[in-house]
């Protein structure tokens, strides 16, 4: 009897890890949102116990991203070849609809007070690669954060997005150094990219309320302007008609206003005005150590420095993490799927 129940078990849980679905939870608010945990396919030979004593143990860190589509193959198969924990989640009846840029920060502050794990990496669903696992990617978050586990990682990028951001009424943009701090000289990557953020969870649910509290209308408006003394003139949302050049105006709806938020934020850092420790530190990775954002990089990428993985020629960094940001990242990152399939 005991040996037949073991085989049972055994059977299902072979079951759940091939179709990678372990686990379906809501989470109760307003607002309810969709969850699942995909775990990694299982590995021939390991025995039940080990098996058991995995799912028992939180893991050191979980990949989280919103996906309402549930079709993005591209990030789920990298997840699972470097062996991690994701949690794909969506807002209830969010699918039928376009997508909201509200729709992430607000699943994300339901769904990080119920995470146990030490570190979370929330990647965007549709233009993510990963190259590397849990190991380096700890690594190199204790470098980059000096192990202070109140501090947010978050990406680079050489464009400033929304491109109108400002600063005391006037362009970002036109500053002679971002935000306006000097940055690496060593890097093109001068500006926030809000496609990755990497910290413990009570620190990225501490950035995301420390916005709600601070930014009017957040998480469906974002300060367009911020002045010295901390006010905000104006903002961007869903409804906002951008007019980005002569040719192209986004009329309304989700166009990337909402990294405006992360804008505002280390701003403010830099100005002092940040409570602490309710609002952690943004560190932003520079030298694209964890995240490369591969839009306009093509000539910088090595694509032979290492068996399954890439080089940024720029920095000398091997990122762990591929975005294919903005309308020249797309593309990128369809090659990056292409060269990944043939390794």
């Amino acid at each position: 009897m005991v040996s037949r129940a073991l085989s049972l078990l055994a059977t299902v849980l072979a079951t759940c890890l091939s179709t990678g679905v372990t686990a379906n939870s809501g989470v109760d608010g307003p607002d309810p949102a969709e969850s699942s945990v995909l775990a990694p396919h299982a590995v021939g030979g390991v025995i039940l116990e080990r098996h058991l004593a995995q799912a028992a143990k939180p893991p050191g860190l979980e990949v989280l991203t919103y996906d309402s589509r549930r079709d993005r193959k591209g990030v789920y198969a990298s997840v699972r070849a470097q062996g991690l924990a994701l949690r794909v989640g969506k807002l209830k009846g969010s699918g039928p609809r376009p997508y909201h840029s509200s729709d992430k920060p607000t699943w994300l502050l339901q769904t990080l007070p119920t995470r146990t794990s030490n570190v979370v990496m929330m990647v965007d669903a549709s233009d993510m690669h990963l190259l590397c696992g849990a190991d380096e990617l700890l690594a190199k978050r204790r470098v980059l954060t000096g192990g202070d586990d109140n501090t947010v990682v978050v990406g680079g990028e050489p464009i400033l997005w929304p491109d109108q951001q400002k600063f005391n009424g006037q362009s970002l943009s036109q500053n002679p150094e971002p935000y306006p701090v000097p940055a690496p000289r060593h890097s093109p990557l001068r500006w926030i990219n809000c496609g990755l953020l990497l910290g413990s969870p009570s620190a990225v649910l501490r950035l995301l309320t420390c916005m709600r509290d601070r930014y009017p209308g957040f998480p469906s408006a974002c300060p367009a302007d911020v002045t010295r003394s901390g006010t905000y003139p104006s903002n961007y949302s869903d409804a906002t008609v951008y007019q980005y050049s002569r040719n192209i105006v986004f009329a309304k709806g989700s166009w990337g206003w909402d990294q405006a938020c992360y804008h505002t934020y280390f701003l403010e850092q830099v100005l002092g005005l940040l409570p602490q420790p309710h609002c952690p530190r943004l560190v932003v990775d520079y030298r694209a150590d964890i995240v490369l954002s591969i839009g306009g990089m093509a000539r910088q990428i090595n694509w032979k420095i290492k068996p399954r993985r890439l080089g940024f020629n720029t920095t000398g960094a091997m990122p762990c993490v591929l975005h294919g940001n903005g309308v020249r990242g797309k593309p990128l990152y369809q090659k990056v799927q292409r060269w990944w399939r043939r390794q």
